[in-house]
């Protein structure tokens, strides 16, 4: 067995904290990705069983543990990690990630070679044959990333999230869930009516997150999310910078917002602007940061945050969650009224997706094909398509497969299709949004936090009803709790999140990467994708048609992922 490890110090700064860790006994070797923010609290129950630990680390907390009470320590575990405890006696491997999948963990393994793993897939590129799985062209096209526990490569998987795996010479990974967010819905939820105990629990999650021995912020945006964030962390760390990125467009822009918050909050605001005419530099950088096709074109200014906030700070809180707990996408209204149509006939709701397009325009489009959808689980699907231009069998040769989702096998079905909140949970959170987070701040060796996903956090706000919230009264919780502490906080502006224009991008600048994704000898030779199909969707969109923007945003990223693989970009 072989363990290496490349560390962001963060806690204990010394040698004492050095990875591989071994166990004081010298039976267990350790490595730890992330951070365990409740050590402190599994530290005394150690002191008081008179364990003492040679440093002020949460790893030798974390190994210590395993010595005493094995594999039970990982569910007991508050913070984000990816570990792999290897146990010299047992000739046994324990692999670990946190609840919700913060931090990456792959792995392959076969008979002849063994067991390979590790926290990026450029890793296991080094060390093992890769071979594109076709398998997953199709999840990708339709969600822009790939569901785990399947990868772009043929035989590698990644360990989901709230799992533990066990490997032992002669066996394969023997991979069991500790934890899963359908548990979430296993109690009838009251109704919440405190803003006090909203404050108080996520005051606690906050607080949690502030362990640190290095220069400690938080992003700040425009939204409410962020702002509550850095308003109970400035009122335990006063003075704590914050950070923002703005746009040279104003239709994307929040400096303005951010700035009034940090007034408020008097804060030393930190911010970056990114320059729309950037934008070969920028997708040259977002194409290296991901280690496999990845379509979420808000990864270009999280890079740019995360660059900015390391200049600044070697921590950052942030407001990542939000929107999942406490209801607060567009898409959930949009779903929760799909739902309550499913109850009318289906006759009815075919004539009236017939006549939405006629009369509601590109809007009416999208109503009409929810409409005529058969449960709440194919609208949910639906929703979250990013290839809209053609069907993925058009798309796609020989199509292998049909996009999923993740977690539908694990729980009773009523539970999970009905709500889009936990569907998000499984799936859009955990293989996108945290995705694009960690590899961002990784990228700058950055370190991100979100208390709106401690765990303790999340179950409370489960149990009081916030996932499955409706017309947006989670959201309003945190804005009316946000008013309270902060009368001045502008509630009423618009939601824009990290919006880019990639329409004028790929017909301005990228132009010529679009074209040379889309030559039809590179698609013969290649033989993944159907000719004529690419060919008319690429027309269409250079033509005047930017609600494809999207679409060609995903092929160009697959091409040039294909061509980087293949040692070479699509601008060469």
């Amino acid at each position: 067995m072989h363990l290496g490890h490349r560390r962001l110090a963060i806690l204990d700064l010394s040698s004492t904290g050095d990875q591989p860790m071994l166990s004081a006994n010298g039976r267990y070797v350790c490595v730890l990705n992330g951070e365990i923010y409740n050590y402190l609290e599994l530290k005394e129950e150690l002191v008081a069983k008179g364990v003492r630990t040679r440093g002020t680390s949460d790893t030798e907390v974390l190994l210590e543990h395993f010595v005493l009470s094995g594999r039970d320590v990982i569910p007991r575990l508050r913070g984000m990690f990816a570990l792999a405890i290897w146990d010299i006696k047992a000739q046994e491997l324990t692999l670990a990630r946190d609840h919700f999948g913060k931090k990456p963990l792959y792995y392959t393994q076969d008979n002849a070679s063994g067991m390979y793993f590790a926290s990026e897939l450029n890793a296991l590129r080094q060390v093992v044959d890769t071979q594109l799985n076709p398998t997953q062209l199709p999840s990708f096209f339709h969600f822009g990333y790939i569901p785990e526990p399947q990868t772009i490569y043929a035989g590698v998987k990644a360990l989901p999230a709230g799992a533990i795996g066990v490997y032992g010479p002669g066996r394969n990974l023997e991979v069991s869930r500790y934890w899963t967010p359908h548990e979430l819905l296993s109690e009838a939820p009251s109704r919440f009516g405190d803003l006090d105990e909203l404050e108080e629990q996520l005051k606690k999650a906050v607080a949690r997150r502030l362990h640190s021995d290095v220069t400690l912020g938080s992003f700040l945006s425009g939204g409410v999310d962020s702002a509550l964030i850095a308003s109970i962390l400035t009122e335990m760390r006063p003075g704590a910078p914050t950070v923002t990125i703005g746009f040279d467009q104003p239709q994307w822009d929040e400096r303005d917002a951010a700035a009034h918050m940090a007034r408020m909050l008097e804060t030393d605001h930190c911010v970056e602007v990114v320059a729309m005419d950037d934008a070969e530099t920028l997708f040259d950088q977002y194409m290296t940061c991901y280690d496999q096709p990845f379509a979420d074109s808000s990864g270009i200014p999280t890079l740019v945050l995360a660059e900015t906030a390391r200049r600044h700070v070697s921590v950052a809180l942030g407001g990542d969650g939000g929107d999942e707990v406490f209801g607060g996408y567009d898409r959930y209204r949009w779903f929760r009224s799909v739902r309550r149509s499913l109850s009318l006939p289906r006759s009815l709701r075919r004539l009236m997706s017939n006549i939405l397009p006629v009369v509601a325009g590109d809007k009416g489009h999208r109503v009409a094909r929810l409409l005529d959808t058969e449960s709440p689980a194919d609208a949910y699907h639906m929703l979250m398509s990013v290839w809209h231009a053609t069907s993925l069998g058009e798309l796609i040769l020989n199509e292998p497969g049909k996009p999923g989702f993740a977690g539908f096998e694990e729980a009773p079905e009523h539970l999970v299709r009905a709500n889009p909140q936990l569907i998000d949970m499984m799936n859009y959170l955990p293989f996108d949004i945290l995705v694009k987070v960690d590899r961002a701040t990784m990228r700058h060796g950055l370190e991100s936090r979100s208390p709106f996903l401690d765990v303790d956090f999340v179950t409370w706000a489960a149990r009081l009803g916030f996932l499955d919230a409706h017309e947006g009264e989670g959201k309003a919780a945190l804005v009316s709790l946000l008013l309270r502490r902060h009368p001045g906080f502008r509630a009423n502006q618009p939601k824009r999140g990290f919006m880019l224009p990639i329409p004028r991008w790929l017909k301005g600048p990228l132009r010529s990467r679009v074209l040379a994704a889309a030559d039809a000898s590179f698609l013969r030779r290649q033989g993944l994708f159907n000719v004529e199909a690419v060919e008319r969707v690429v027309r269409r969109f250079f033509a005047s048609d930017d609600q494809l923007a999207f679409p060609i945003w995903s092929l160009l990223v697959f091409q040039e992922w294909f061509m980087r693989e293949q040692g070479r970009g699509l601008h060469e």
